[in-house]
């Protein structure tokens, strides 16, 4: 991203020599596909393509009795799939999220930077790591490699260092950086496999996660399994341990060397906030590296920016976005333990059976013996299932409370009180202004708000809070709507990467942008900024987007601002849209009557609005500060 968006040379070291097989993370979120979307939009589209078929039902959960006997009821079924989930998402978003496992998205990632002549060297490790500290001379940081293929090591110095090692990152370690949390809340057993009768089974009722409740499957102890050799094929298998973890920062050595990903946070696997919030975290960090290499570059070194102070918002920021996530993960996996409880299952007692089957007293007995007794405890802390069979049996004598068990259940499924995949707030909503979005988050985690959590509303002034609804505050995501340009039907989320395209540097330097997003109503307040002295800086790394309508009125005011701002040379490109008053929302007539102008960051959350009616009056030097207020927001 950094190479190919801002001309940043970049080196890519991975130590597997080919891309993960084994699944991990399945979920690319509605934000992360944004990100793709505006960042790589030819790999977003990719993506698309080799997703999963449209038949697909999103957010789809089945309950299996059998292994490959799939029944037709649905449990929970959240929105529609394929290109009707696209469309019902159009005007919340350009695009959707999307059901894809890790191990795919990196294989198809791989060929996609490869054709694309971005080198992953393979095949090779971290050594050692030094750190540039503070009253030391040296500015950089120095590495060692060693080449696995022949064991040879490799020295050099790297301006900055990113460390997406992993949740067991020698980044993270070689720096001294402790995590905070619980690294041990579960240990948990993958096991990835291929069947033809269950592949058969799935292909007639798709669905996006199969929860597998014959009882020879969910045995700790199975005995007498009978799979047919040649229908069970196991691919890789392994172990790992649910962890809640938060690194106690993101960066070292002087903002030299910064943790991403895994590396800078673990959560448990209950909503997807994972590998999203790893593939956030880069994006905010890139351009602000950008930012940091280019301005360092552009100016004399007196008047150099200070980038250590530039690069530290980005720990303030994703530190903060990573912390909630955690409590949303937990808080989910409280919400799953709703259904044993509603089946008198209890899980802490599933865990005081695994320390006693570990303990030392039992490591004593023989094999035999120890299975015998964990089997008598599983037998009497399963009895309360048997009246879920009994329950179909009227004239059981547990049908009645079998009866209830299954309503509870049915209940806690239908109304979304249990496991969830999305969360719109959390997602799309999130804030990078840390007071008010800790404050908002608090309240967005109760069981009131996450029942509603897969919710959204694009009209203005309905509803209540806990259901989502895109708004234009400072330090959210700039919400998108659909306009038109130059013929073309293009998002709100465009306008970093047009107006990057339509630079007018010289030097043919891919600048980072900041976009000054203006409503038509409003020209007059750009024809007085182009009037004034700008520094530098904005017509290097501001671009202006008018956003023009049919209820502008005096067209001919707007005209002349746009030519005003073209021939000035205040900013770095101007670009005039058309919002498409058919596929938009009210969110952008939400804009246009409330706010003279937006300052988006290169990220596209909003840095700075100026509402209508205000007494400010946009000057060069306004916008300049706002743009340092901007990157700091947190």
């Amino acid at each position: 991203m950094l190479e190919k968006l801002y001309d940043v040379p970049t080196r890519v070291i991975e130590r597997q020599r080919r891309p993960t097989g084994h699944p991990q993370a399945h979920f690319l979120n509605l934000r992360t596909m944004e990100v793709l979307y505006a960042t790589m939009p030819a790999f977003h589209d990719r993506l698309l393509a080799y997703a999963a078929p449209s038949a697909l039902g999103w957010a789809k959960l089945e309950r299996l009795r059998a292994l490959t006997s799939i029944p037709r009821d649905t449990v929970q079924e959240a929105v529609a799939a394929g290109d009707s989930l696209r469309t019902s998402l159009k005007a919340l978003s350009p695009t959707q999220f999307l059901h894809f496992p890790q191990n795919r998205f990196e294989t198809l990632l791989d060929t996609f930077l490869a054709e694309n002549e971005v080198q992953i060297e393979r095949g090779i490790e971290l050594e050692e790591l030094v750190l540039p500290s503070d009253g030391s001379a040296m500015q950089q940081a120095q590495v060692t490699l060693r080449r696995l293929d022949t064991n040879t090591l490799e020295e050099g110095s790297y301006d900055y260092v990113i460390g997406a090692d992993g949740a067991h990152s020698l980044v993270r370690q070689l720096c001294g950086i402790d995590m905070v949390g619980s690294s041990n809340l579960q240990s948990i057993a993958n096991v990835h496999f291929t069947s033809k009768a269950l592949s058969k089974a799935a292909r007639e009722n798709p669905a996006m996660l199969y929860f597998v409740c014959k009882e020879i499957i969910c045995r700790v102890l199975p005995k007498n399994v009978k799979v047919s050799d040649n229908d069970i094929n196991i691919l890789s298998a392994g172990q790992w341990r649910m962890g809640a973890r938060v690194a106690k920062q993101y960066d070292a050595g002087k903002q030299r060397v910064f943790l991403v990903g895994d590396a800078a946070h673990q959560f448990p696997p209950a909503g997807g906030f994972g590998m999203n919030t790893g593939l956030q975290d880069a994006h905010n960090l890139v351009w602000k590296l950008a930012l940091a290499i280019q301005k360092n570059s552009e100016y004399p070194s007196a008047d150099r920016v200070d980038s250590r102070a530039l690069l530290q918002s980005y720990g303030r920021e994703r530190l903060q976005i990573a912390k909630i996530n955690t409590q949303v993960s937990l808080r989910n996996v409280a919400r799953i333990m709703k259904i044993p409880q509603a089946l008198h299952v209890s899980h802490d007692h599933a865990q005081m059976l695994a320390k006693f089957i570990n303990s030392a007293p039992m490591q004593l007995l023989p094999l035999r013996a120890q299975r015998e007794i964990a089997q008598q405890i599983m037998r009497v802390g399963k009895m309360p299932l048997g009246l879920l069979d009994e329950a179909e049996n009227v004239d059981g004598p547990g049908s009645m409370l079998g009866s209830r068990m299954r309503g509870r259940v049915q209940d806690i499924v239908t109304h979304r009180k249990s496991i969830g995949m999305l969360f719109y707030h959390f997602d799309i909503g999130y804030s990078y202004d840390a007071r008010s979005w800790a404050a908002r988050a608090k309240k967005l985690m109760e069981d009131t708000a996450l029942d509603r959590s897969a919710e959204f509303r694009t009209e203005n002034g309905v509803g209540d809070d806990t259901i989502y609804s895109p708004t234009f505050r400072v330090g959210e995501r700039f919400p998108h709507f659909w306009c038109t340009c130059n013929g073309a039907k293009v998002s709100t989320h465009d306008m970093t990467r047009l107006a990057m395209q339509e630079s007018s540097s010289d030097e043919g330097t891919k600048n980072v942008q900041f976009v000054l997003v203006v409503g038509g109503l409003y020209a007059a307040q750009v024809t007085h900024l182009c009037s004034t002295p700008t520094a530098p800086e904005v017509a290097k790394h501001v671009s202006l987007v008018f956003l023009r309508s049919c209820a502008d009125g005096n067209s001919a005011q707007v005209d002349t601002a746009i030519a005003k701002a073209q021939t000035s040379l205040v900013f770095n490109s101007v670009l005039s849209w058309q919002v498409d008053q058919e596929e938009s929302n009210e969110i952008r007539a939400s804009f246009v009557d409330s706010h003279v102008a937006a300052l988006v960051r290169p990220d596209g959350h909003i840095g700075a609005l100026w509402k209508a009616g205000g007494s400010d009056v946009i000057t060069g030097t306004m916008l300049m500060q706002s743009m340092q207020q901007a990157v700091e927001l947190s």
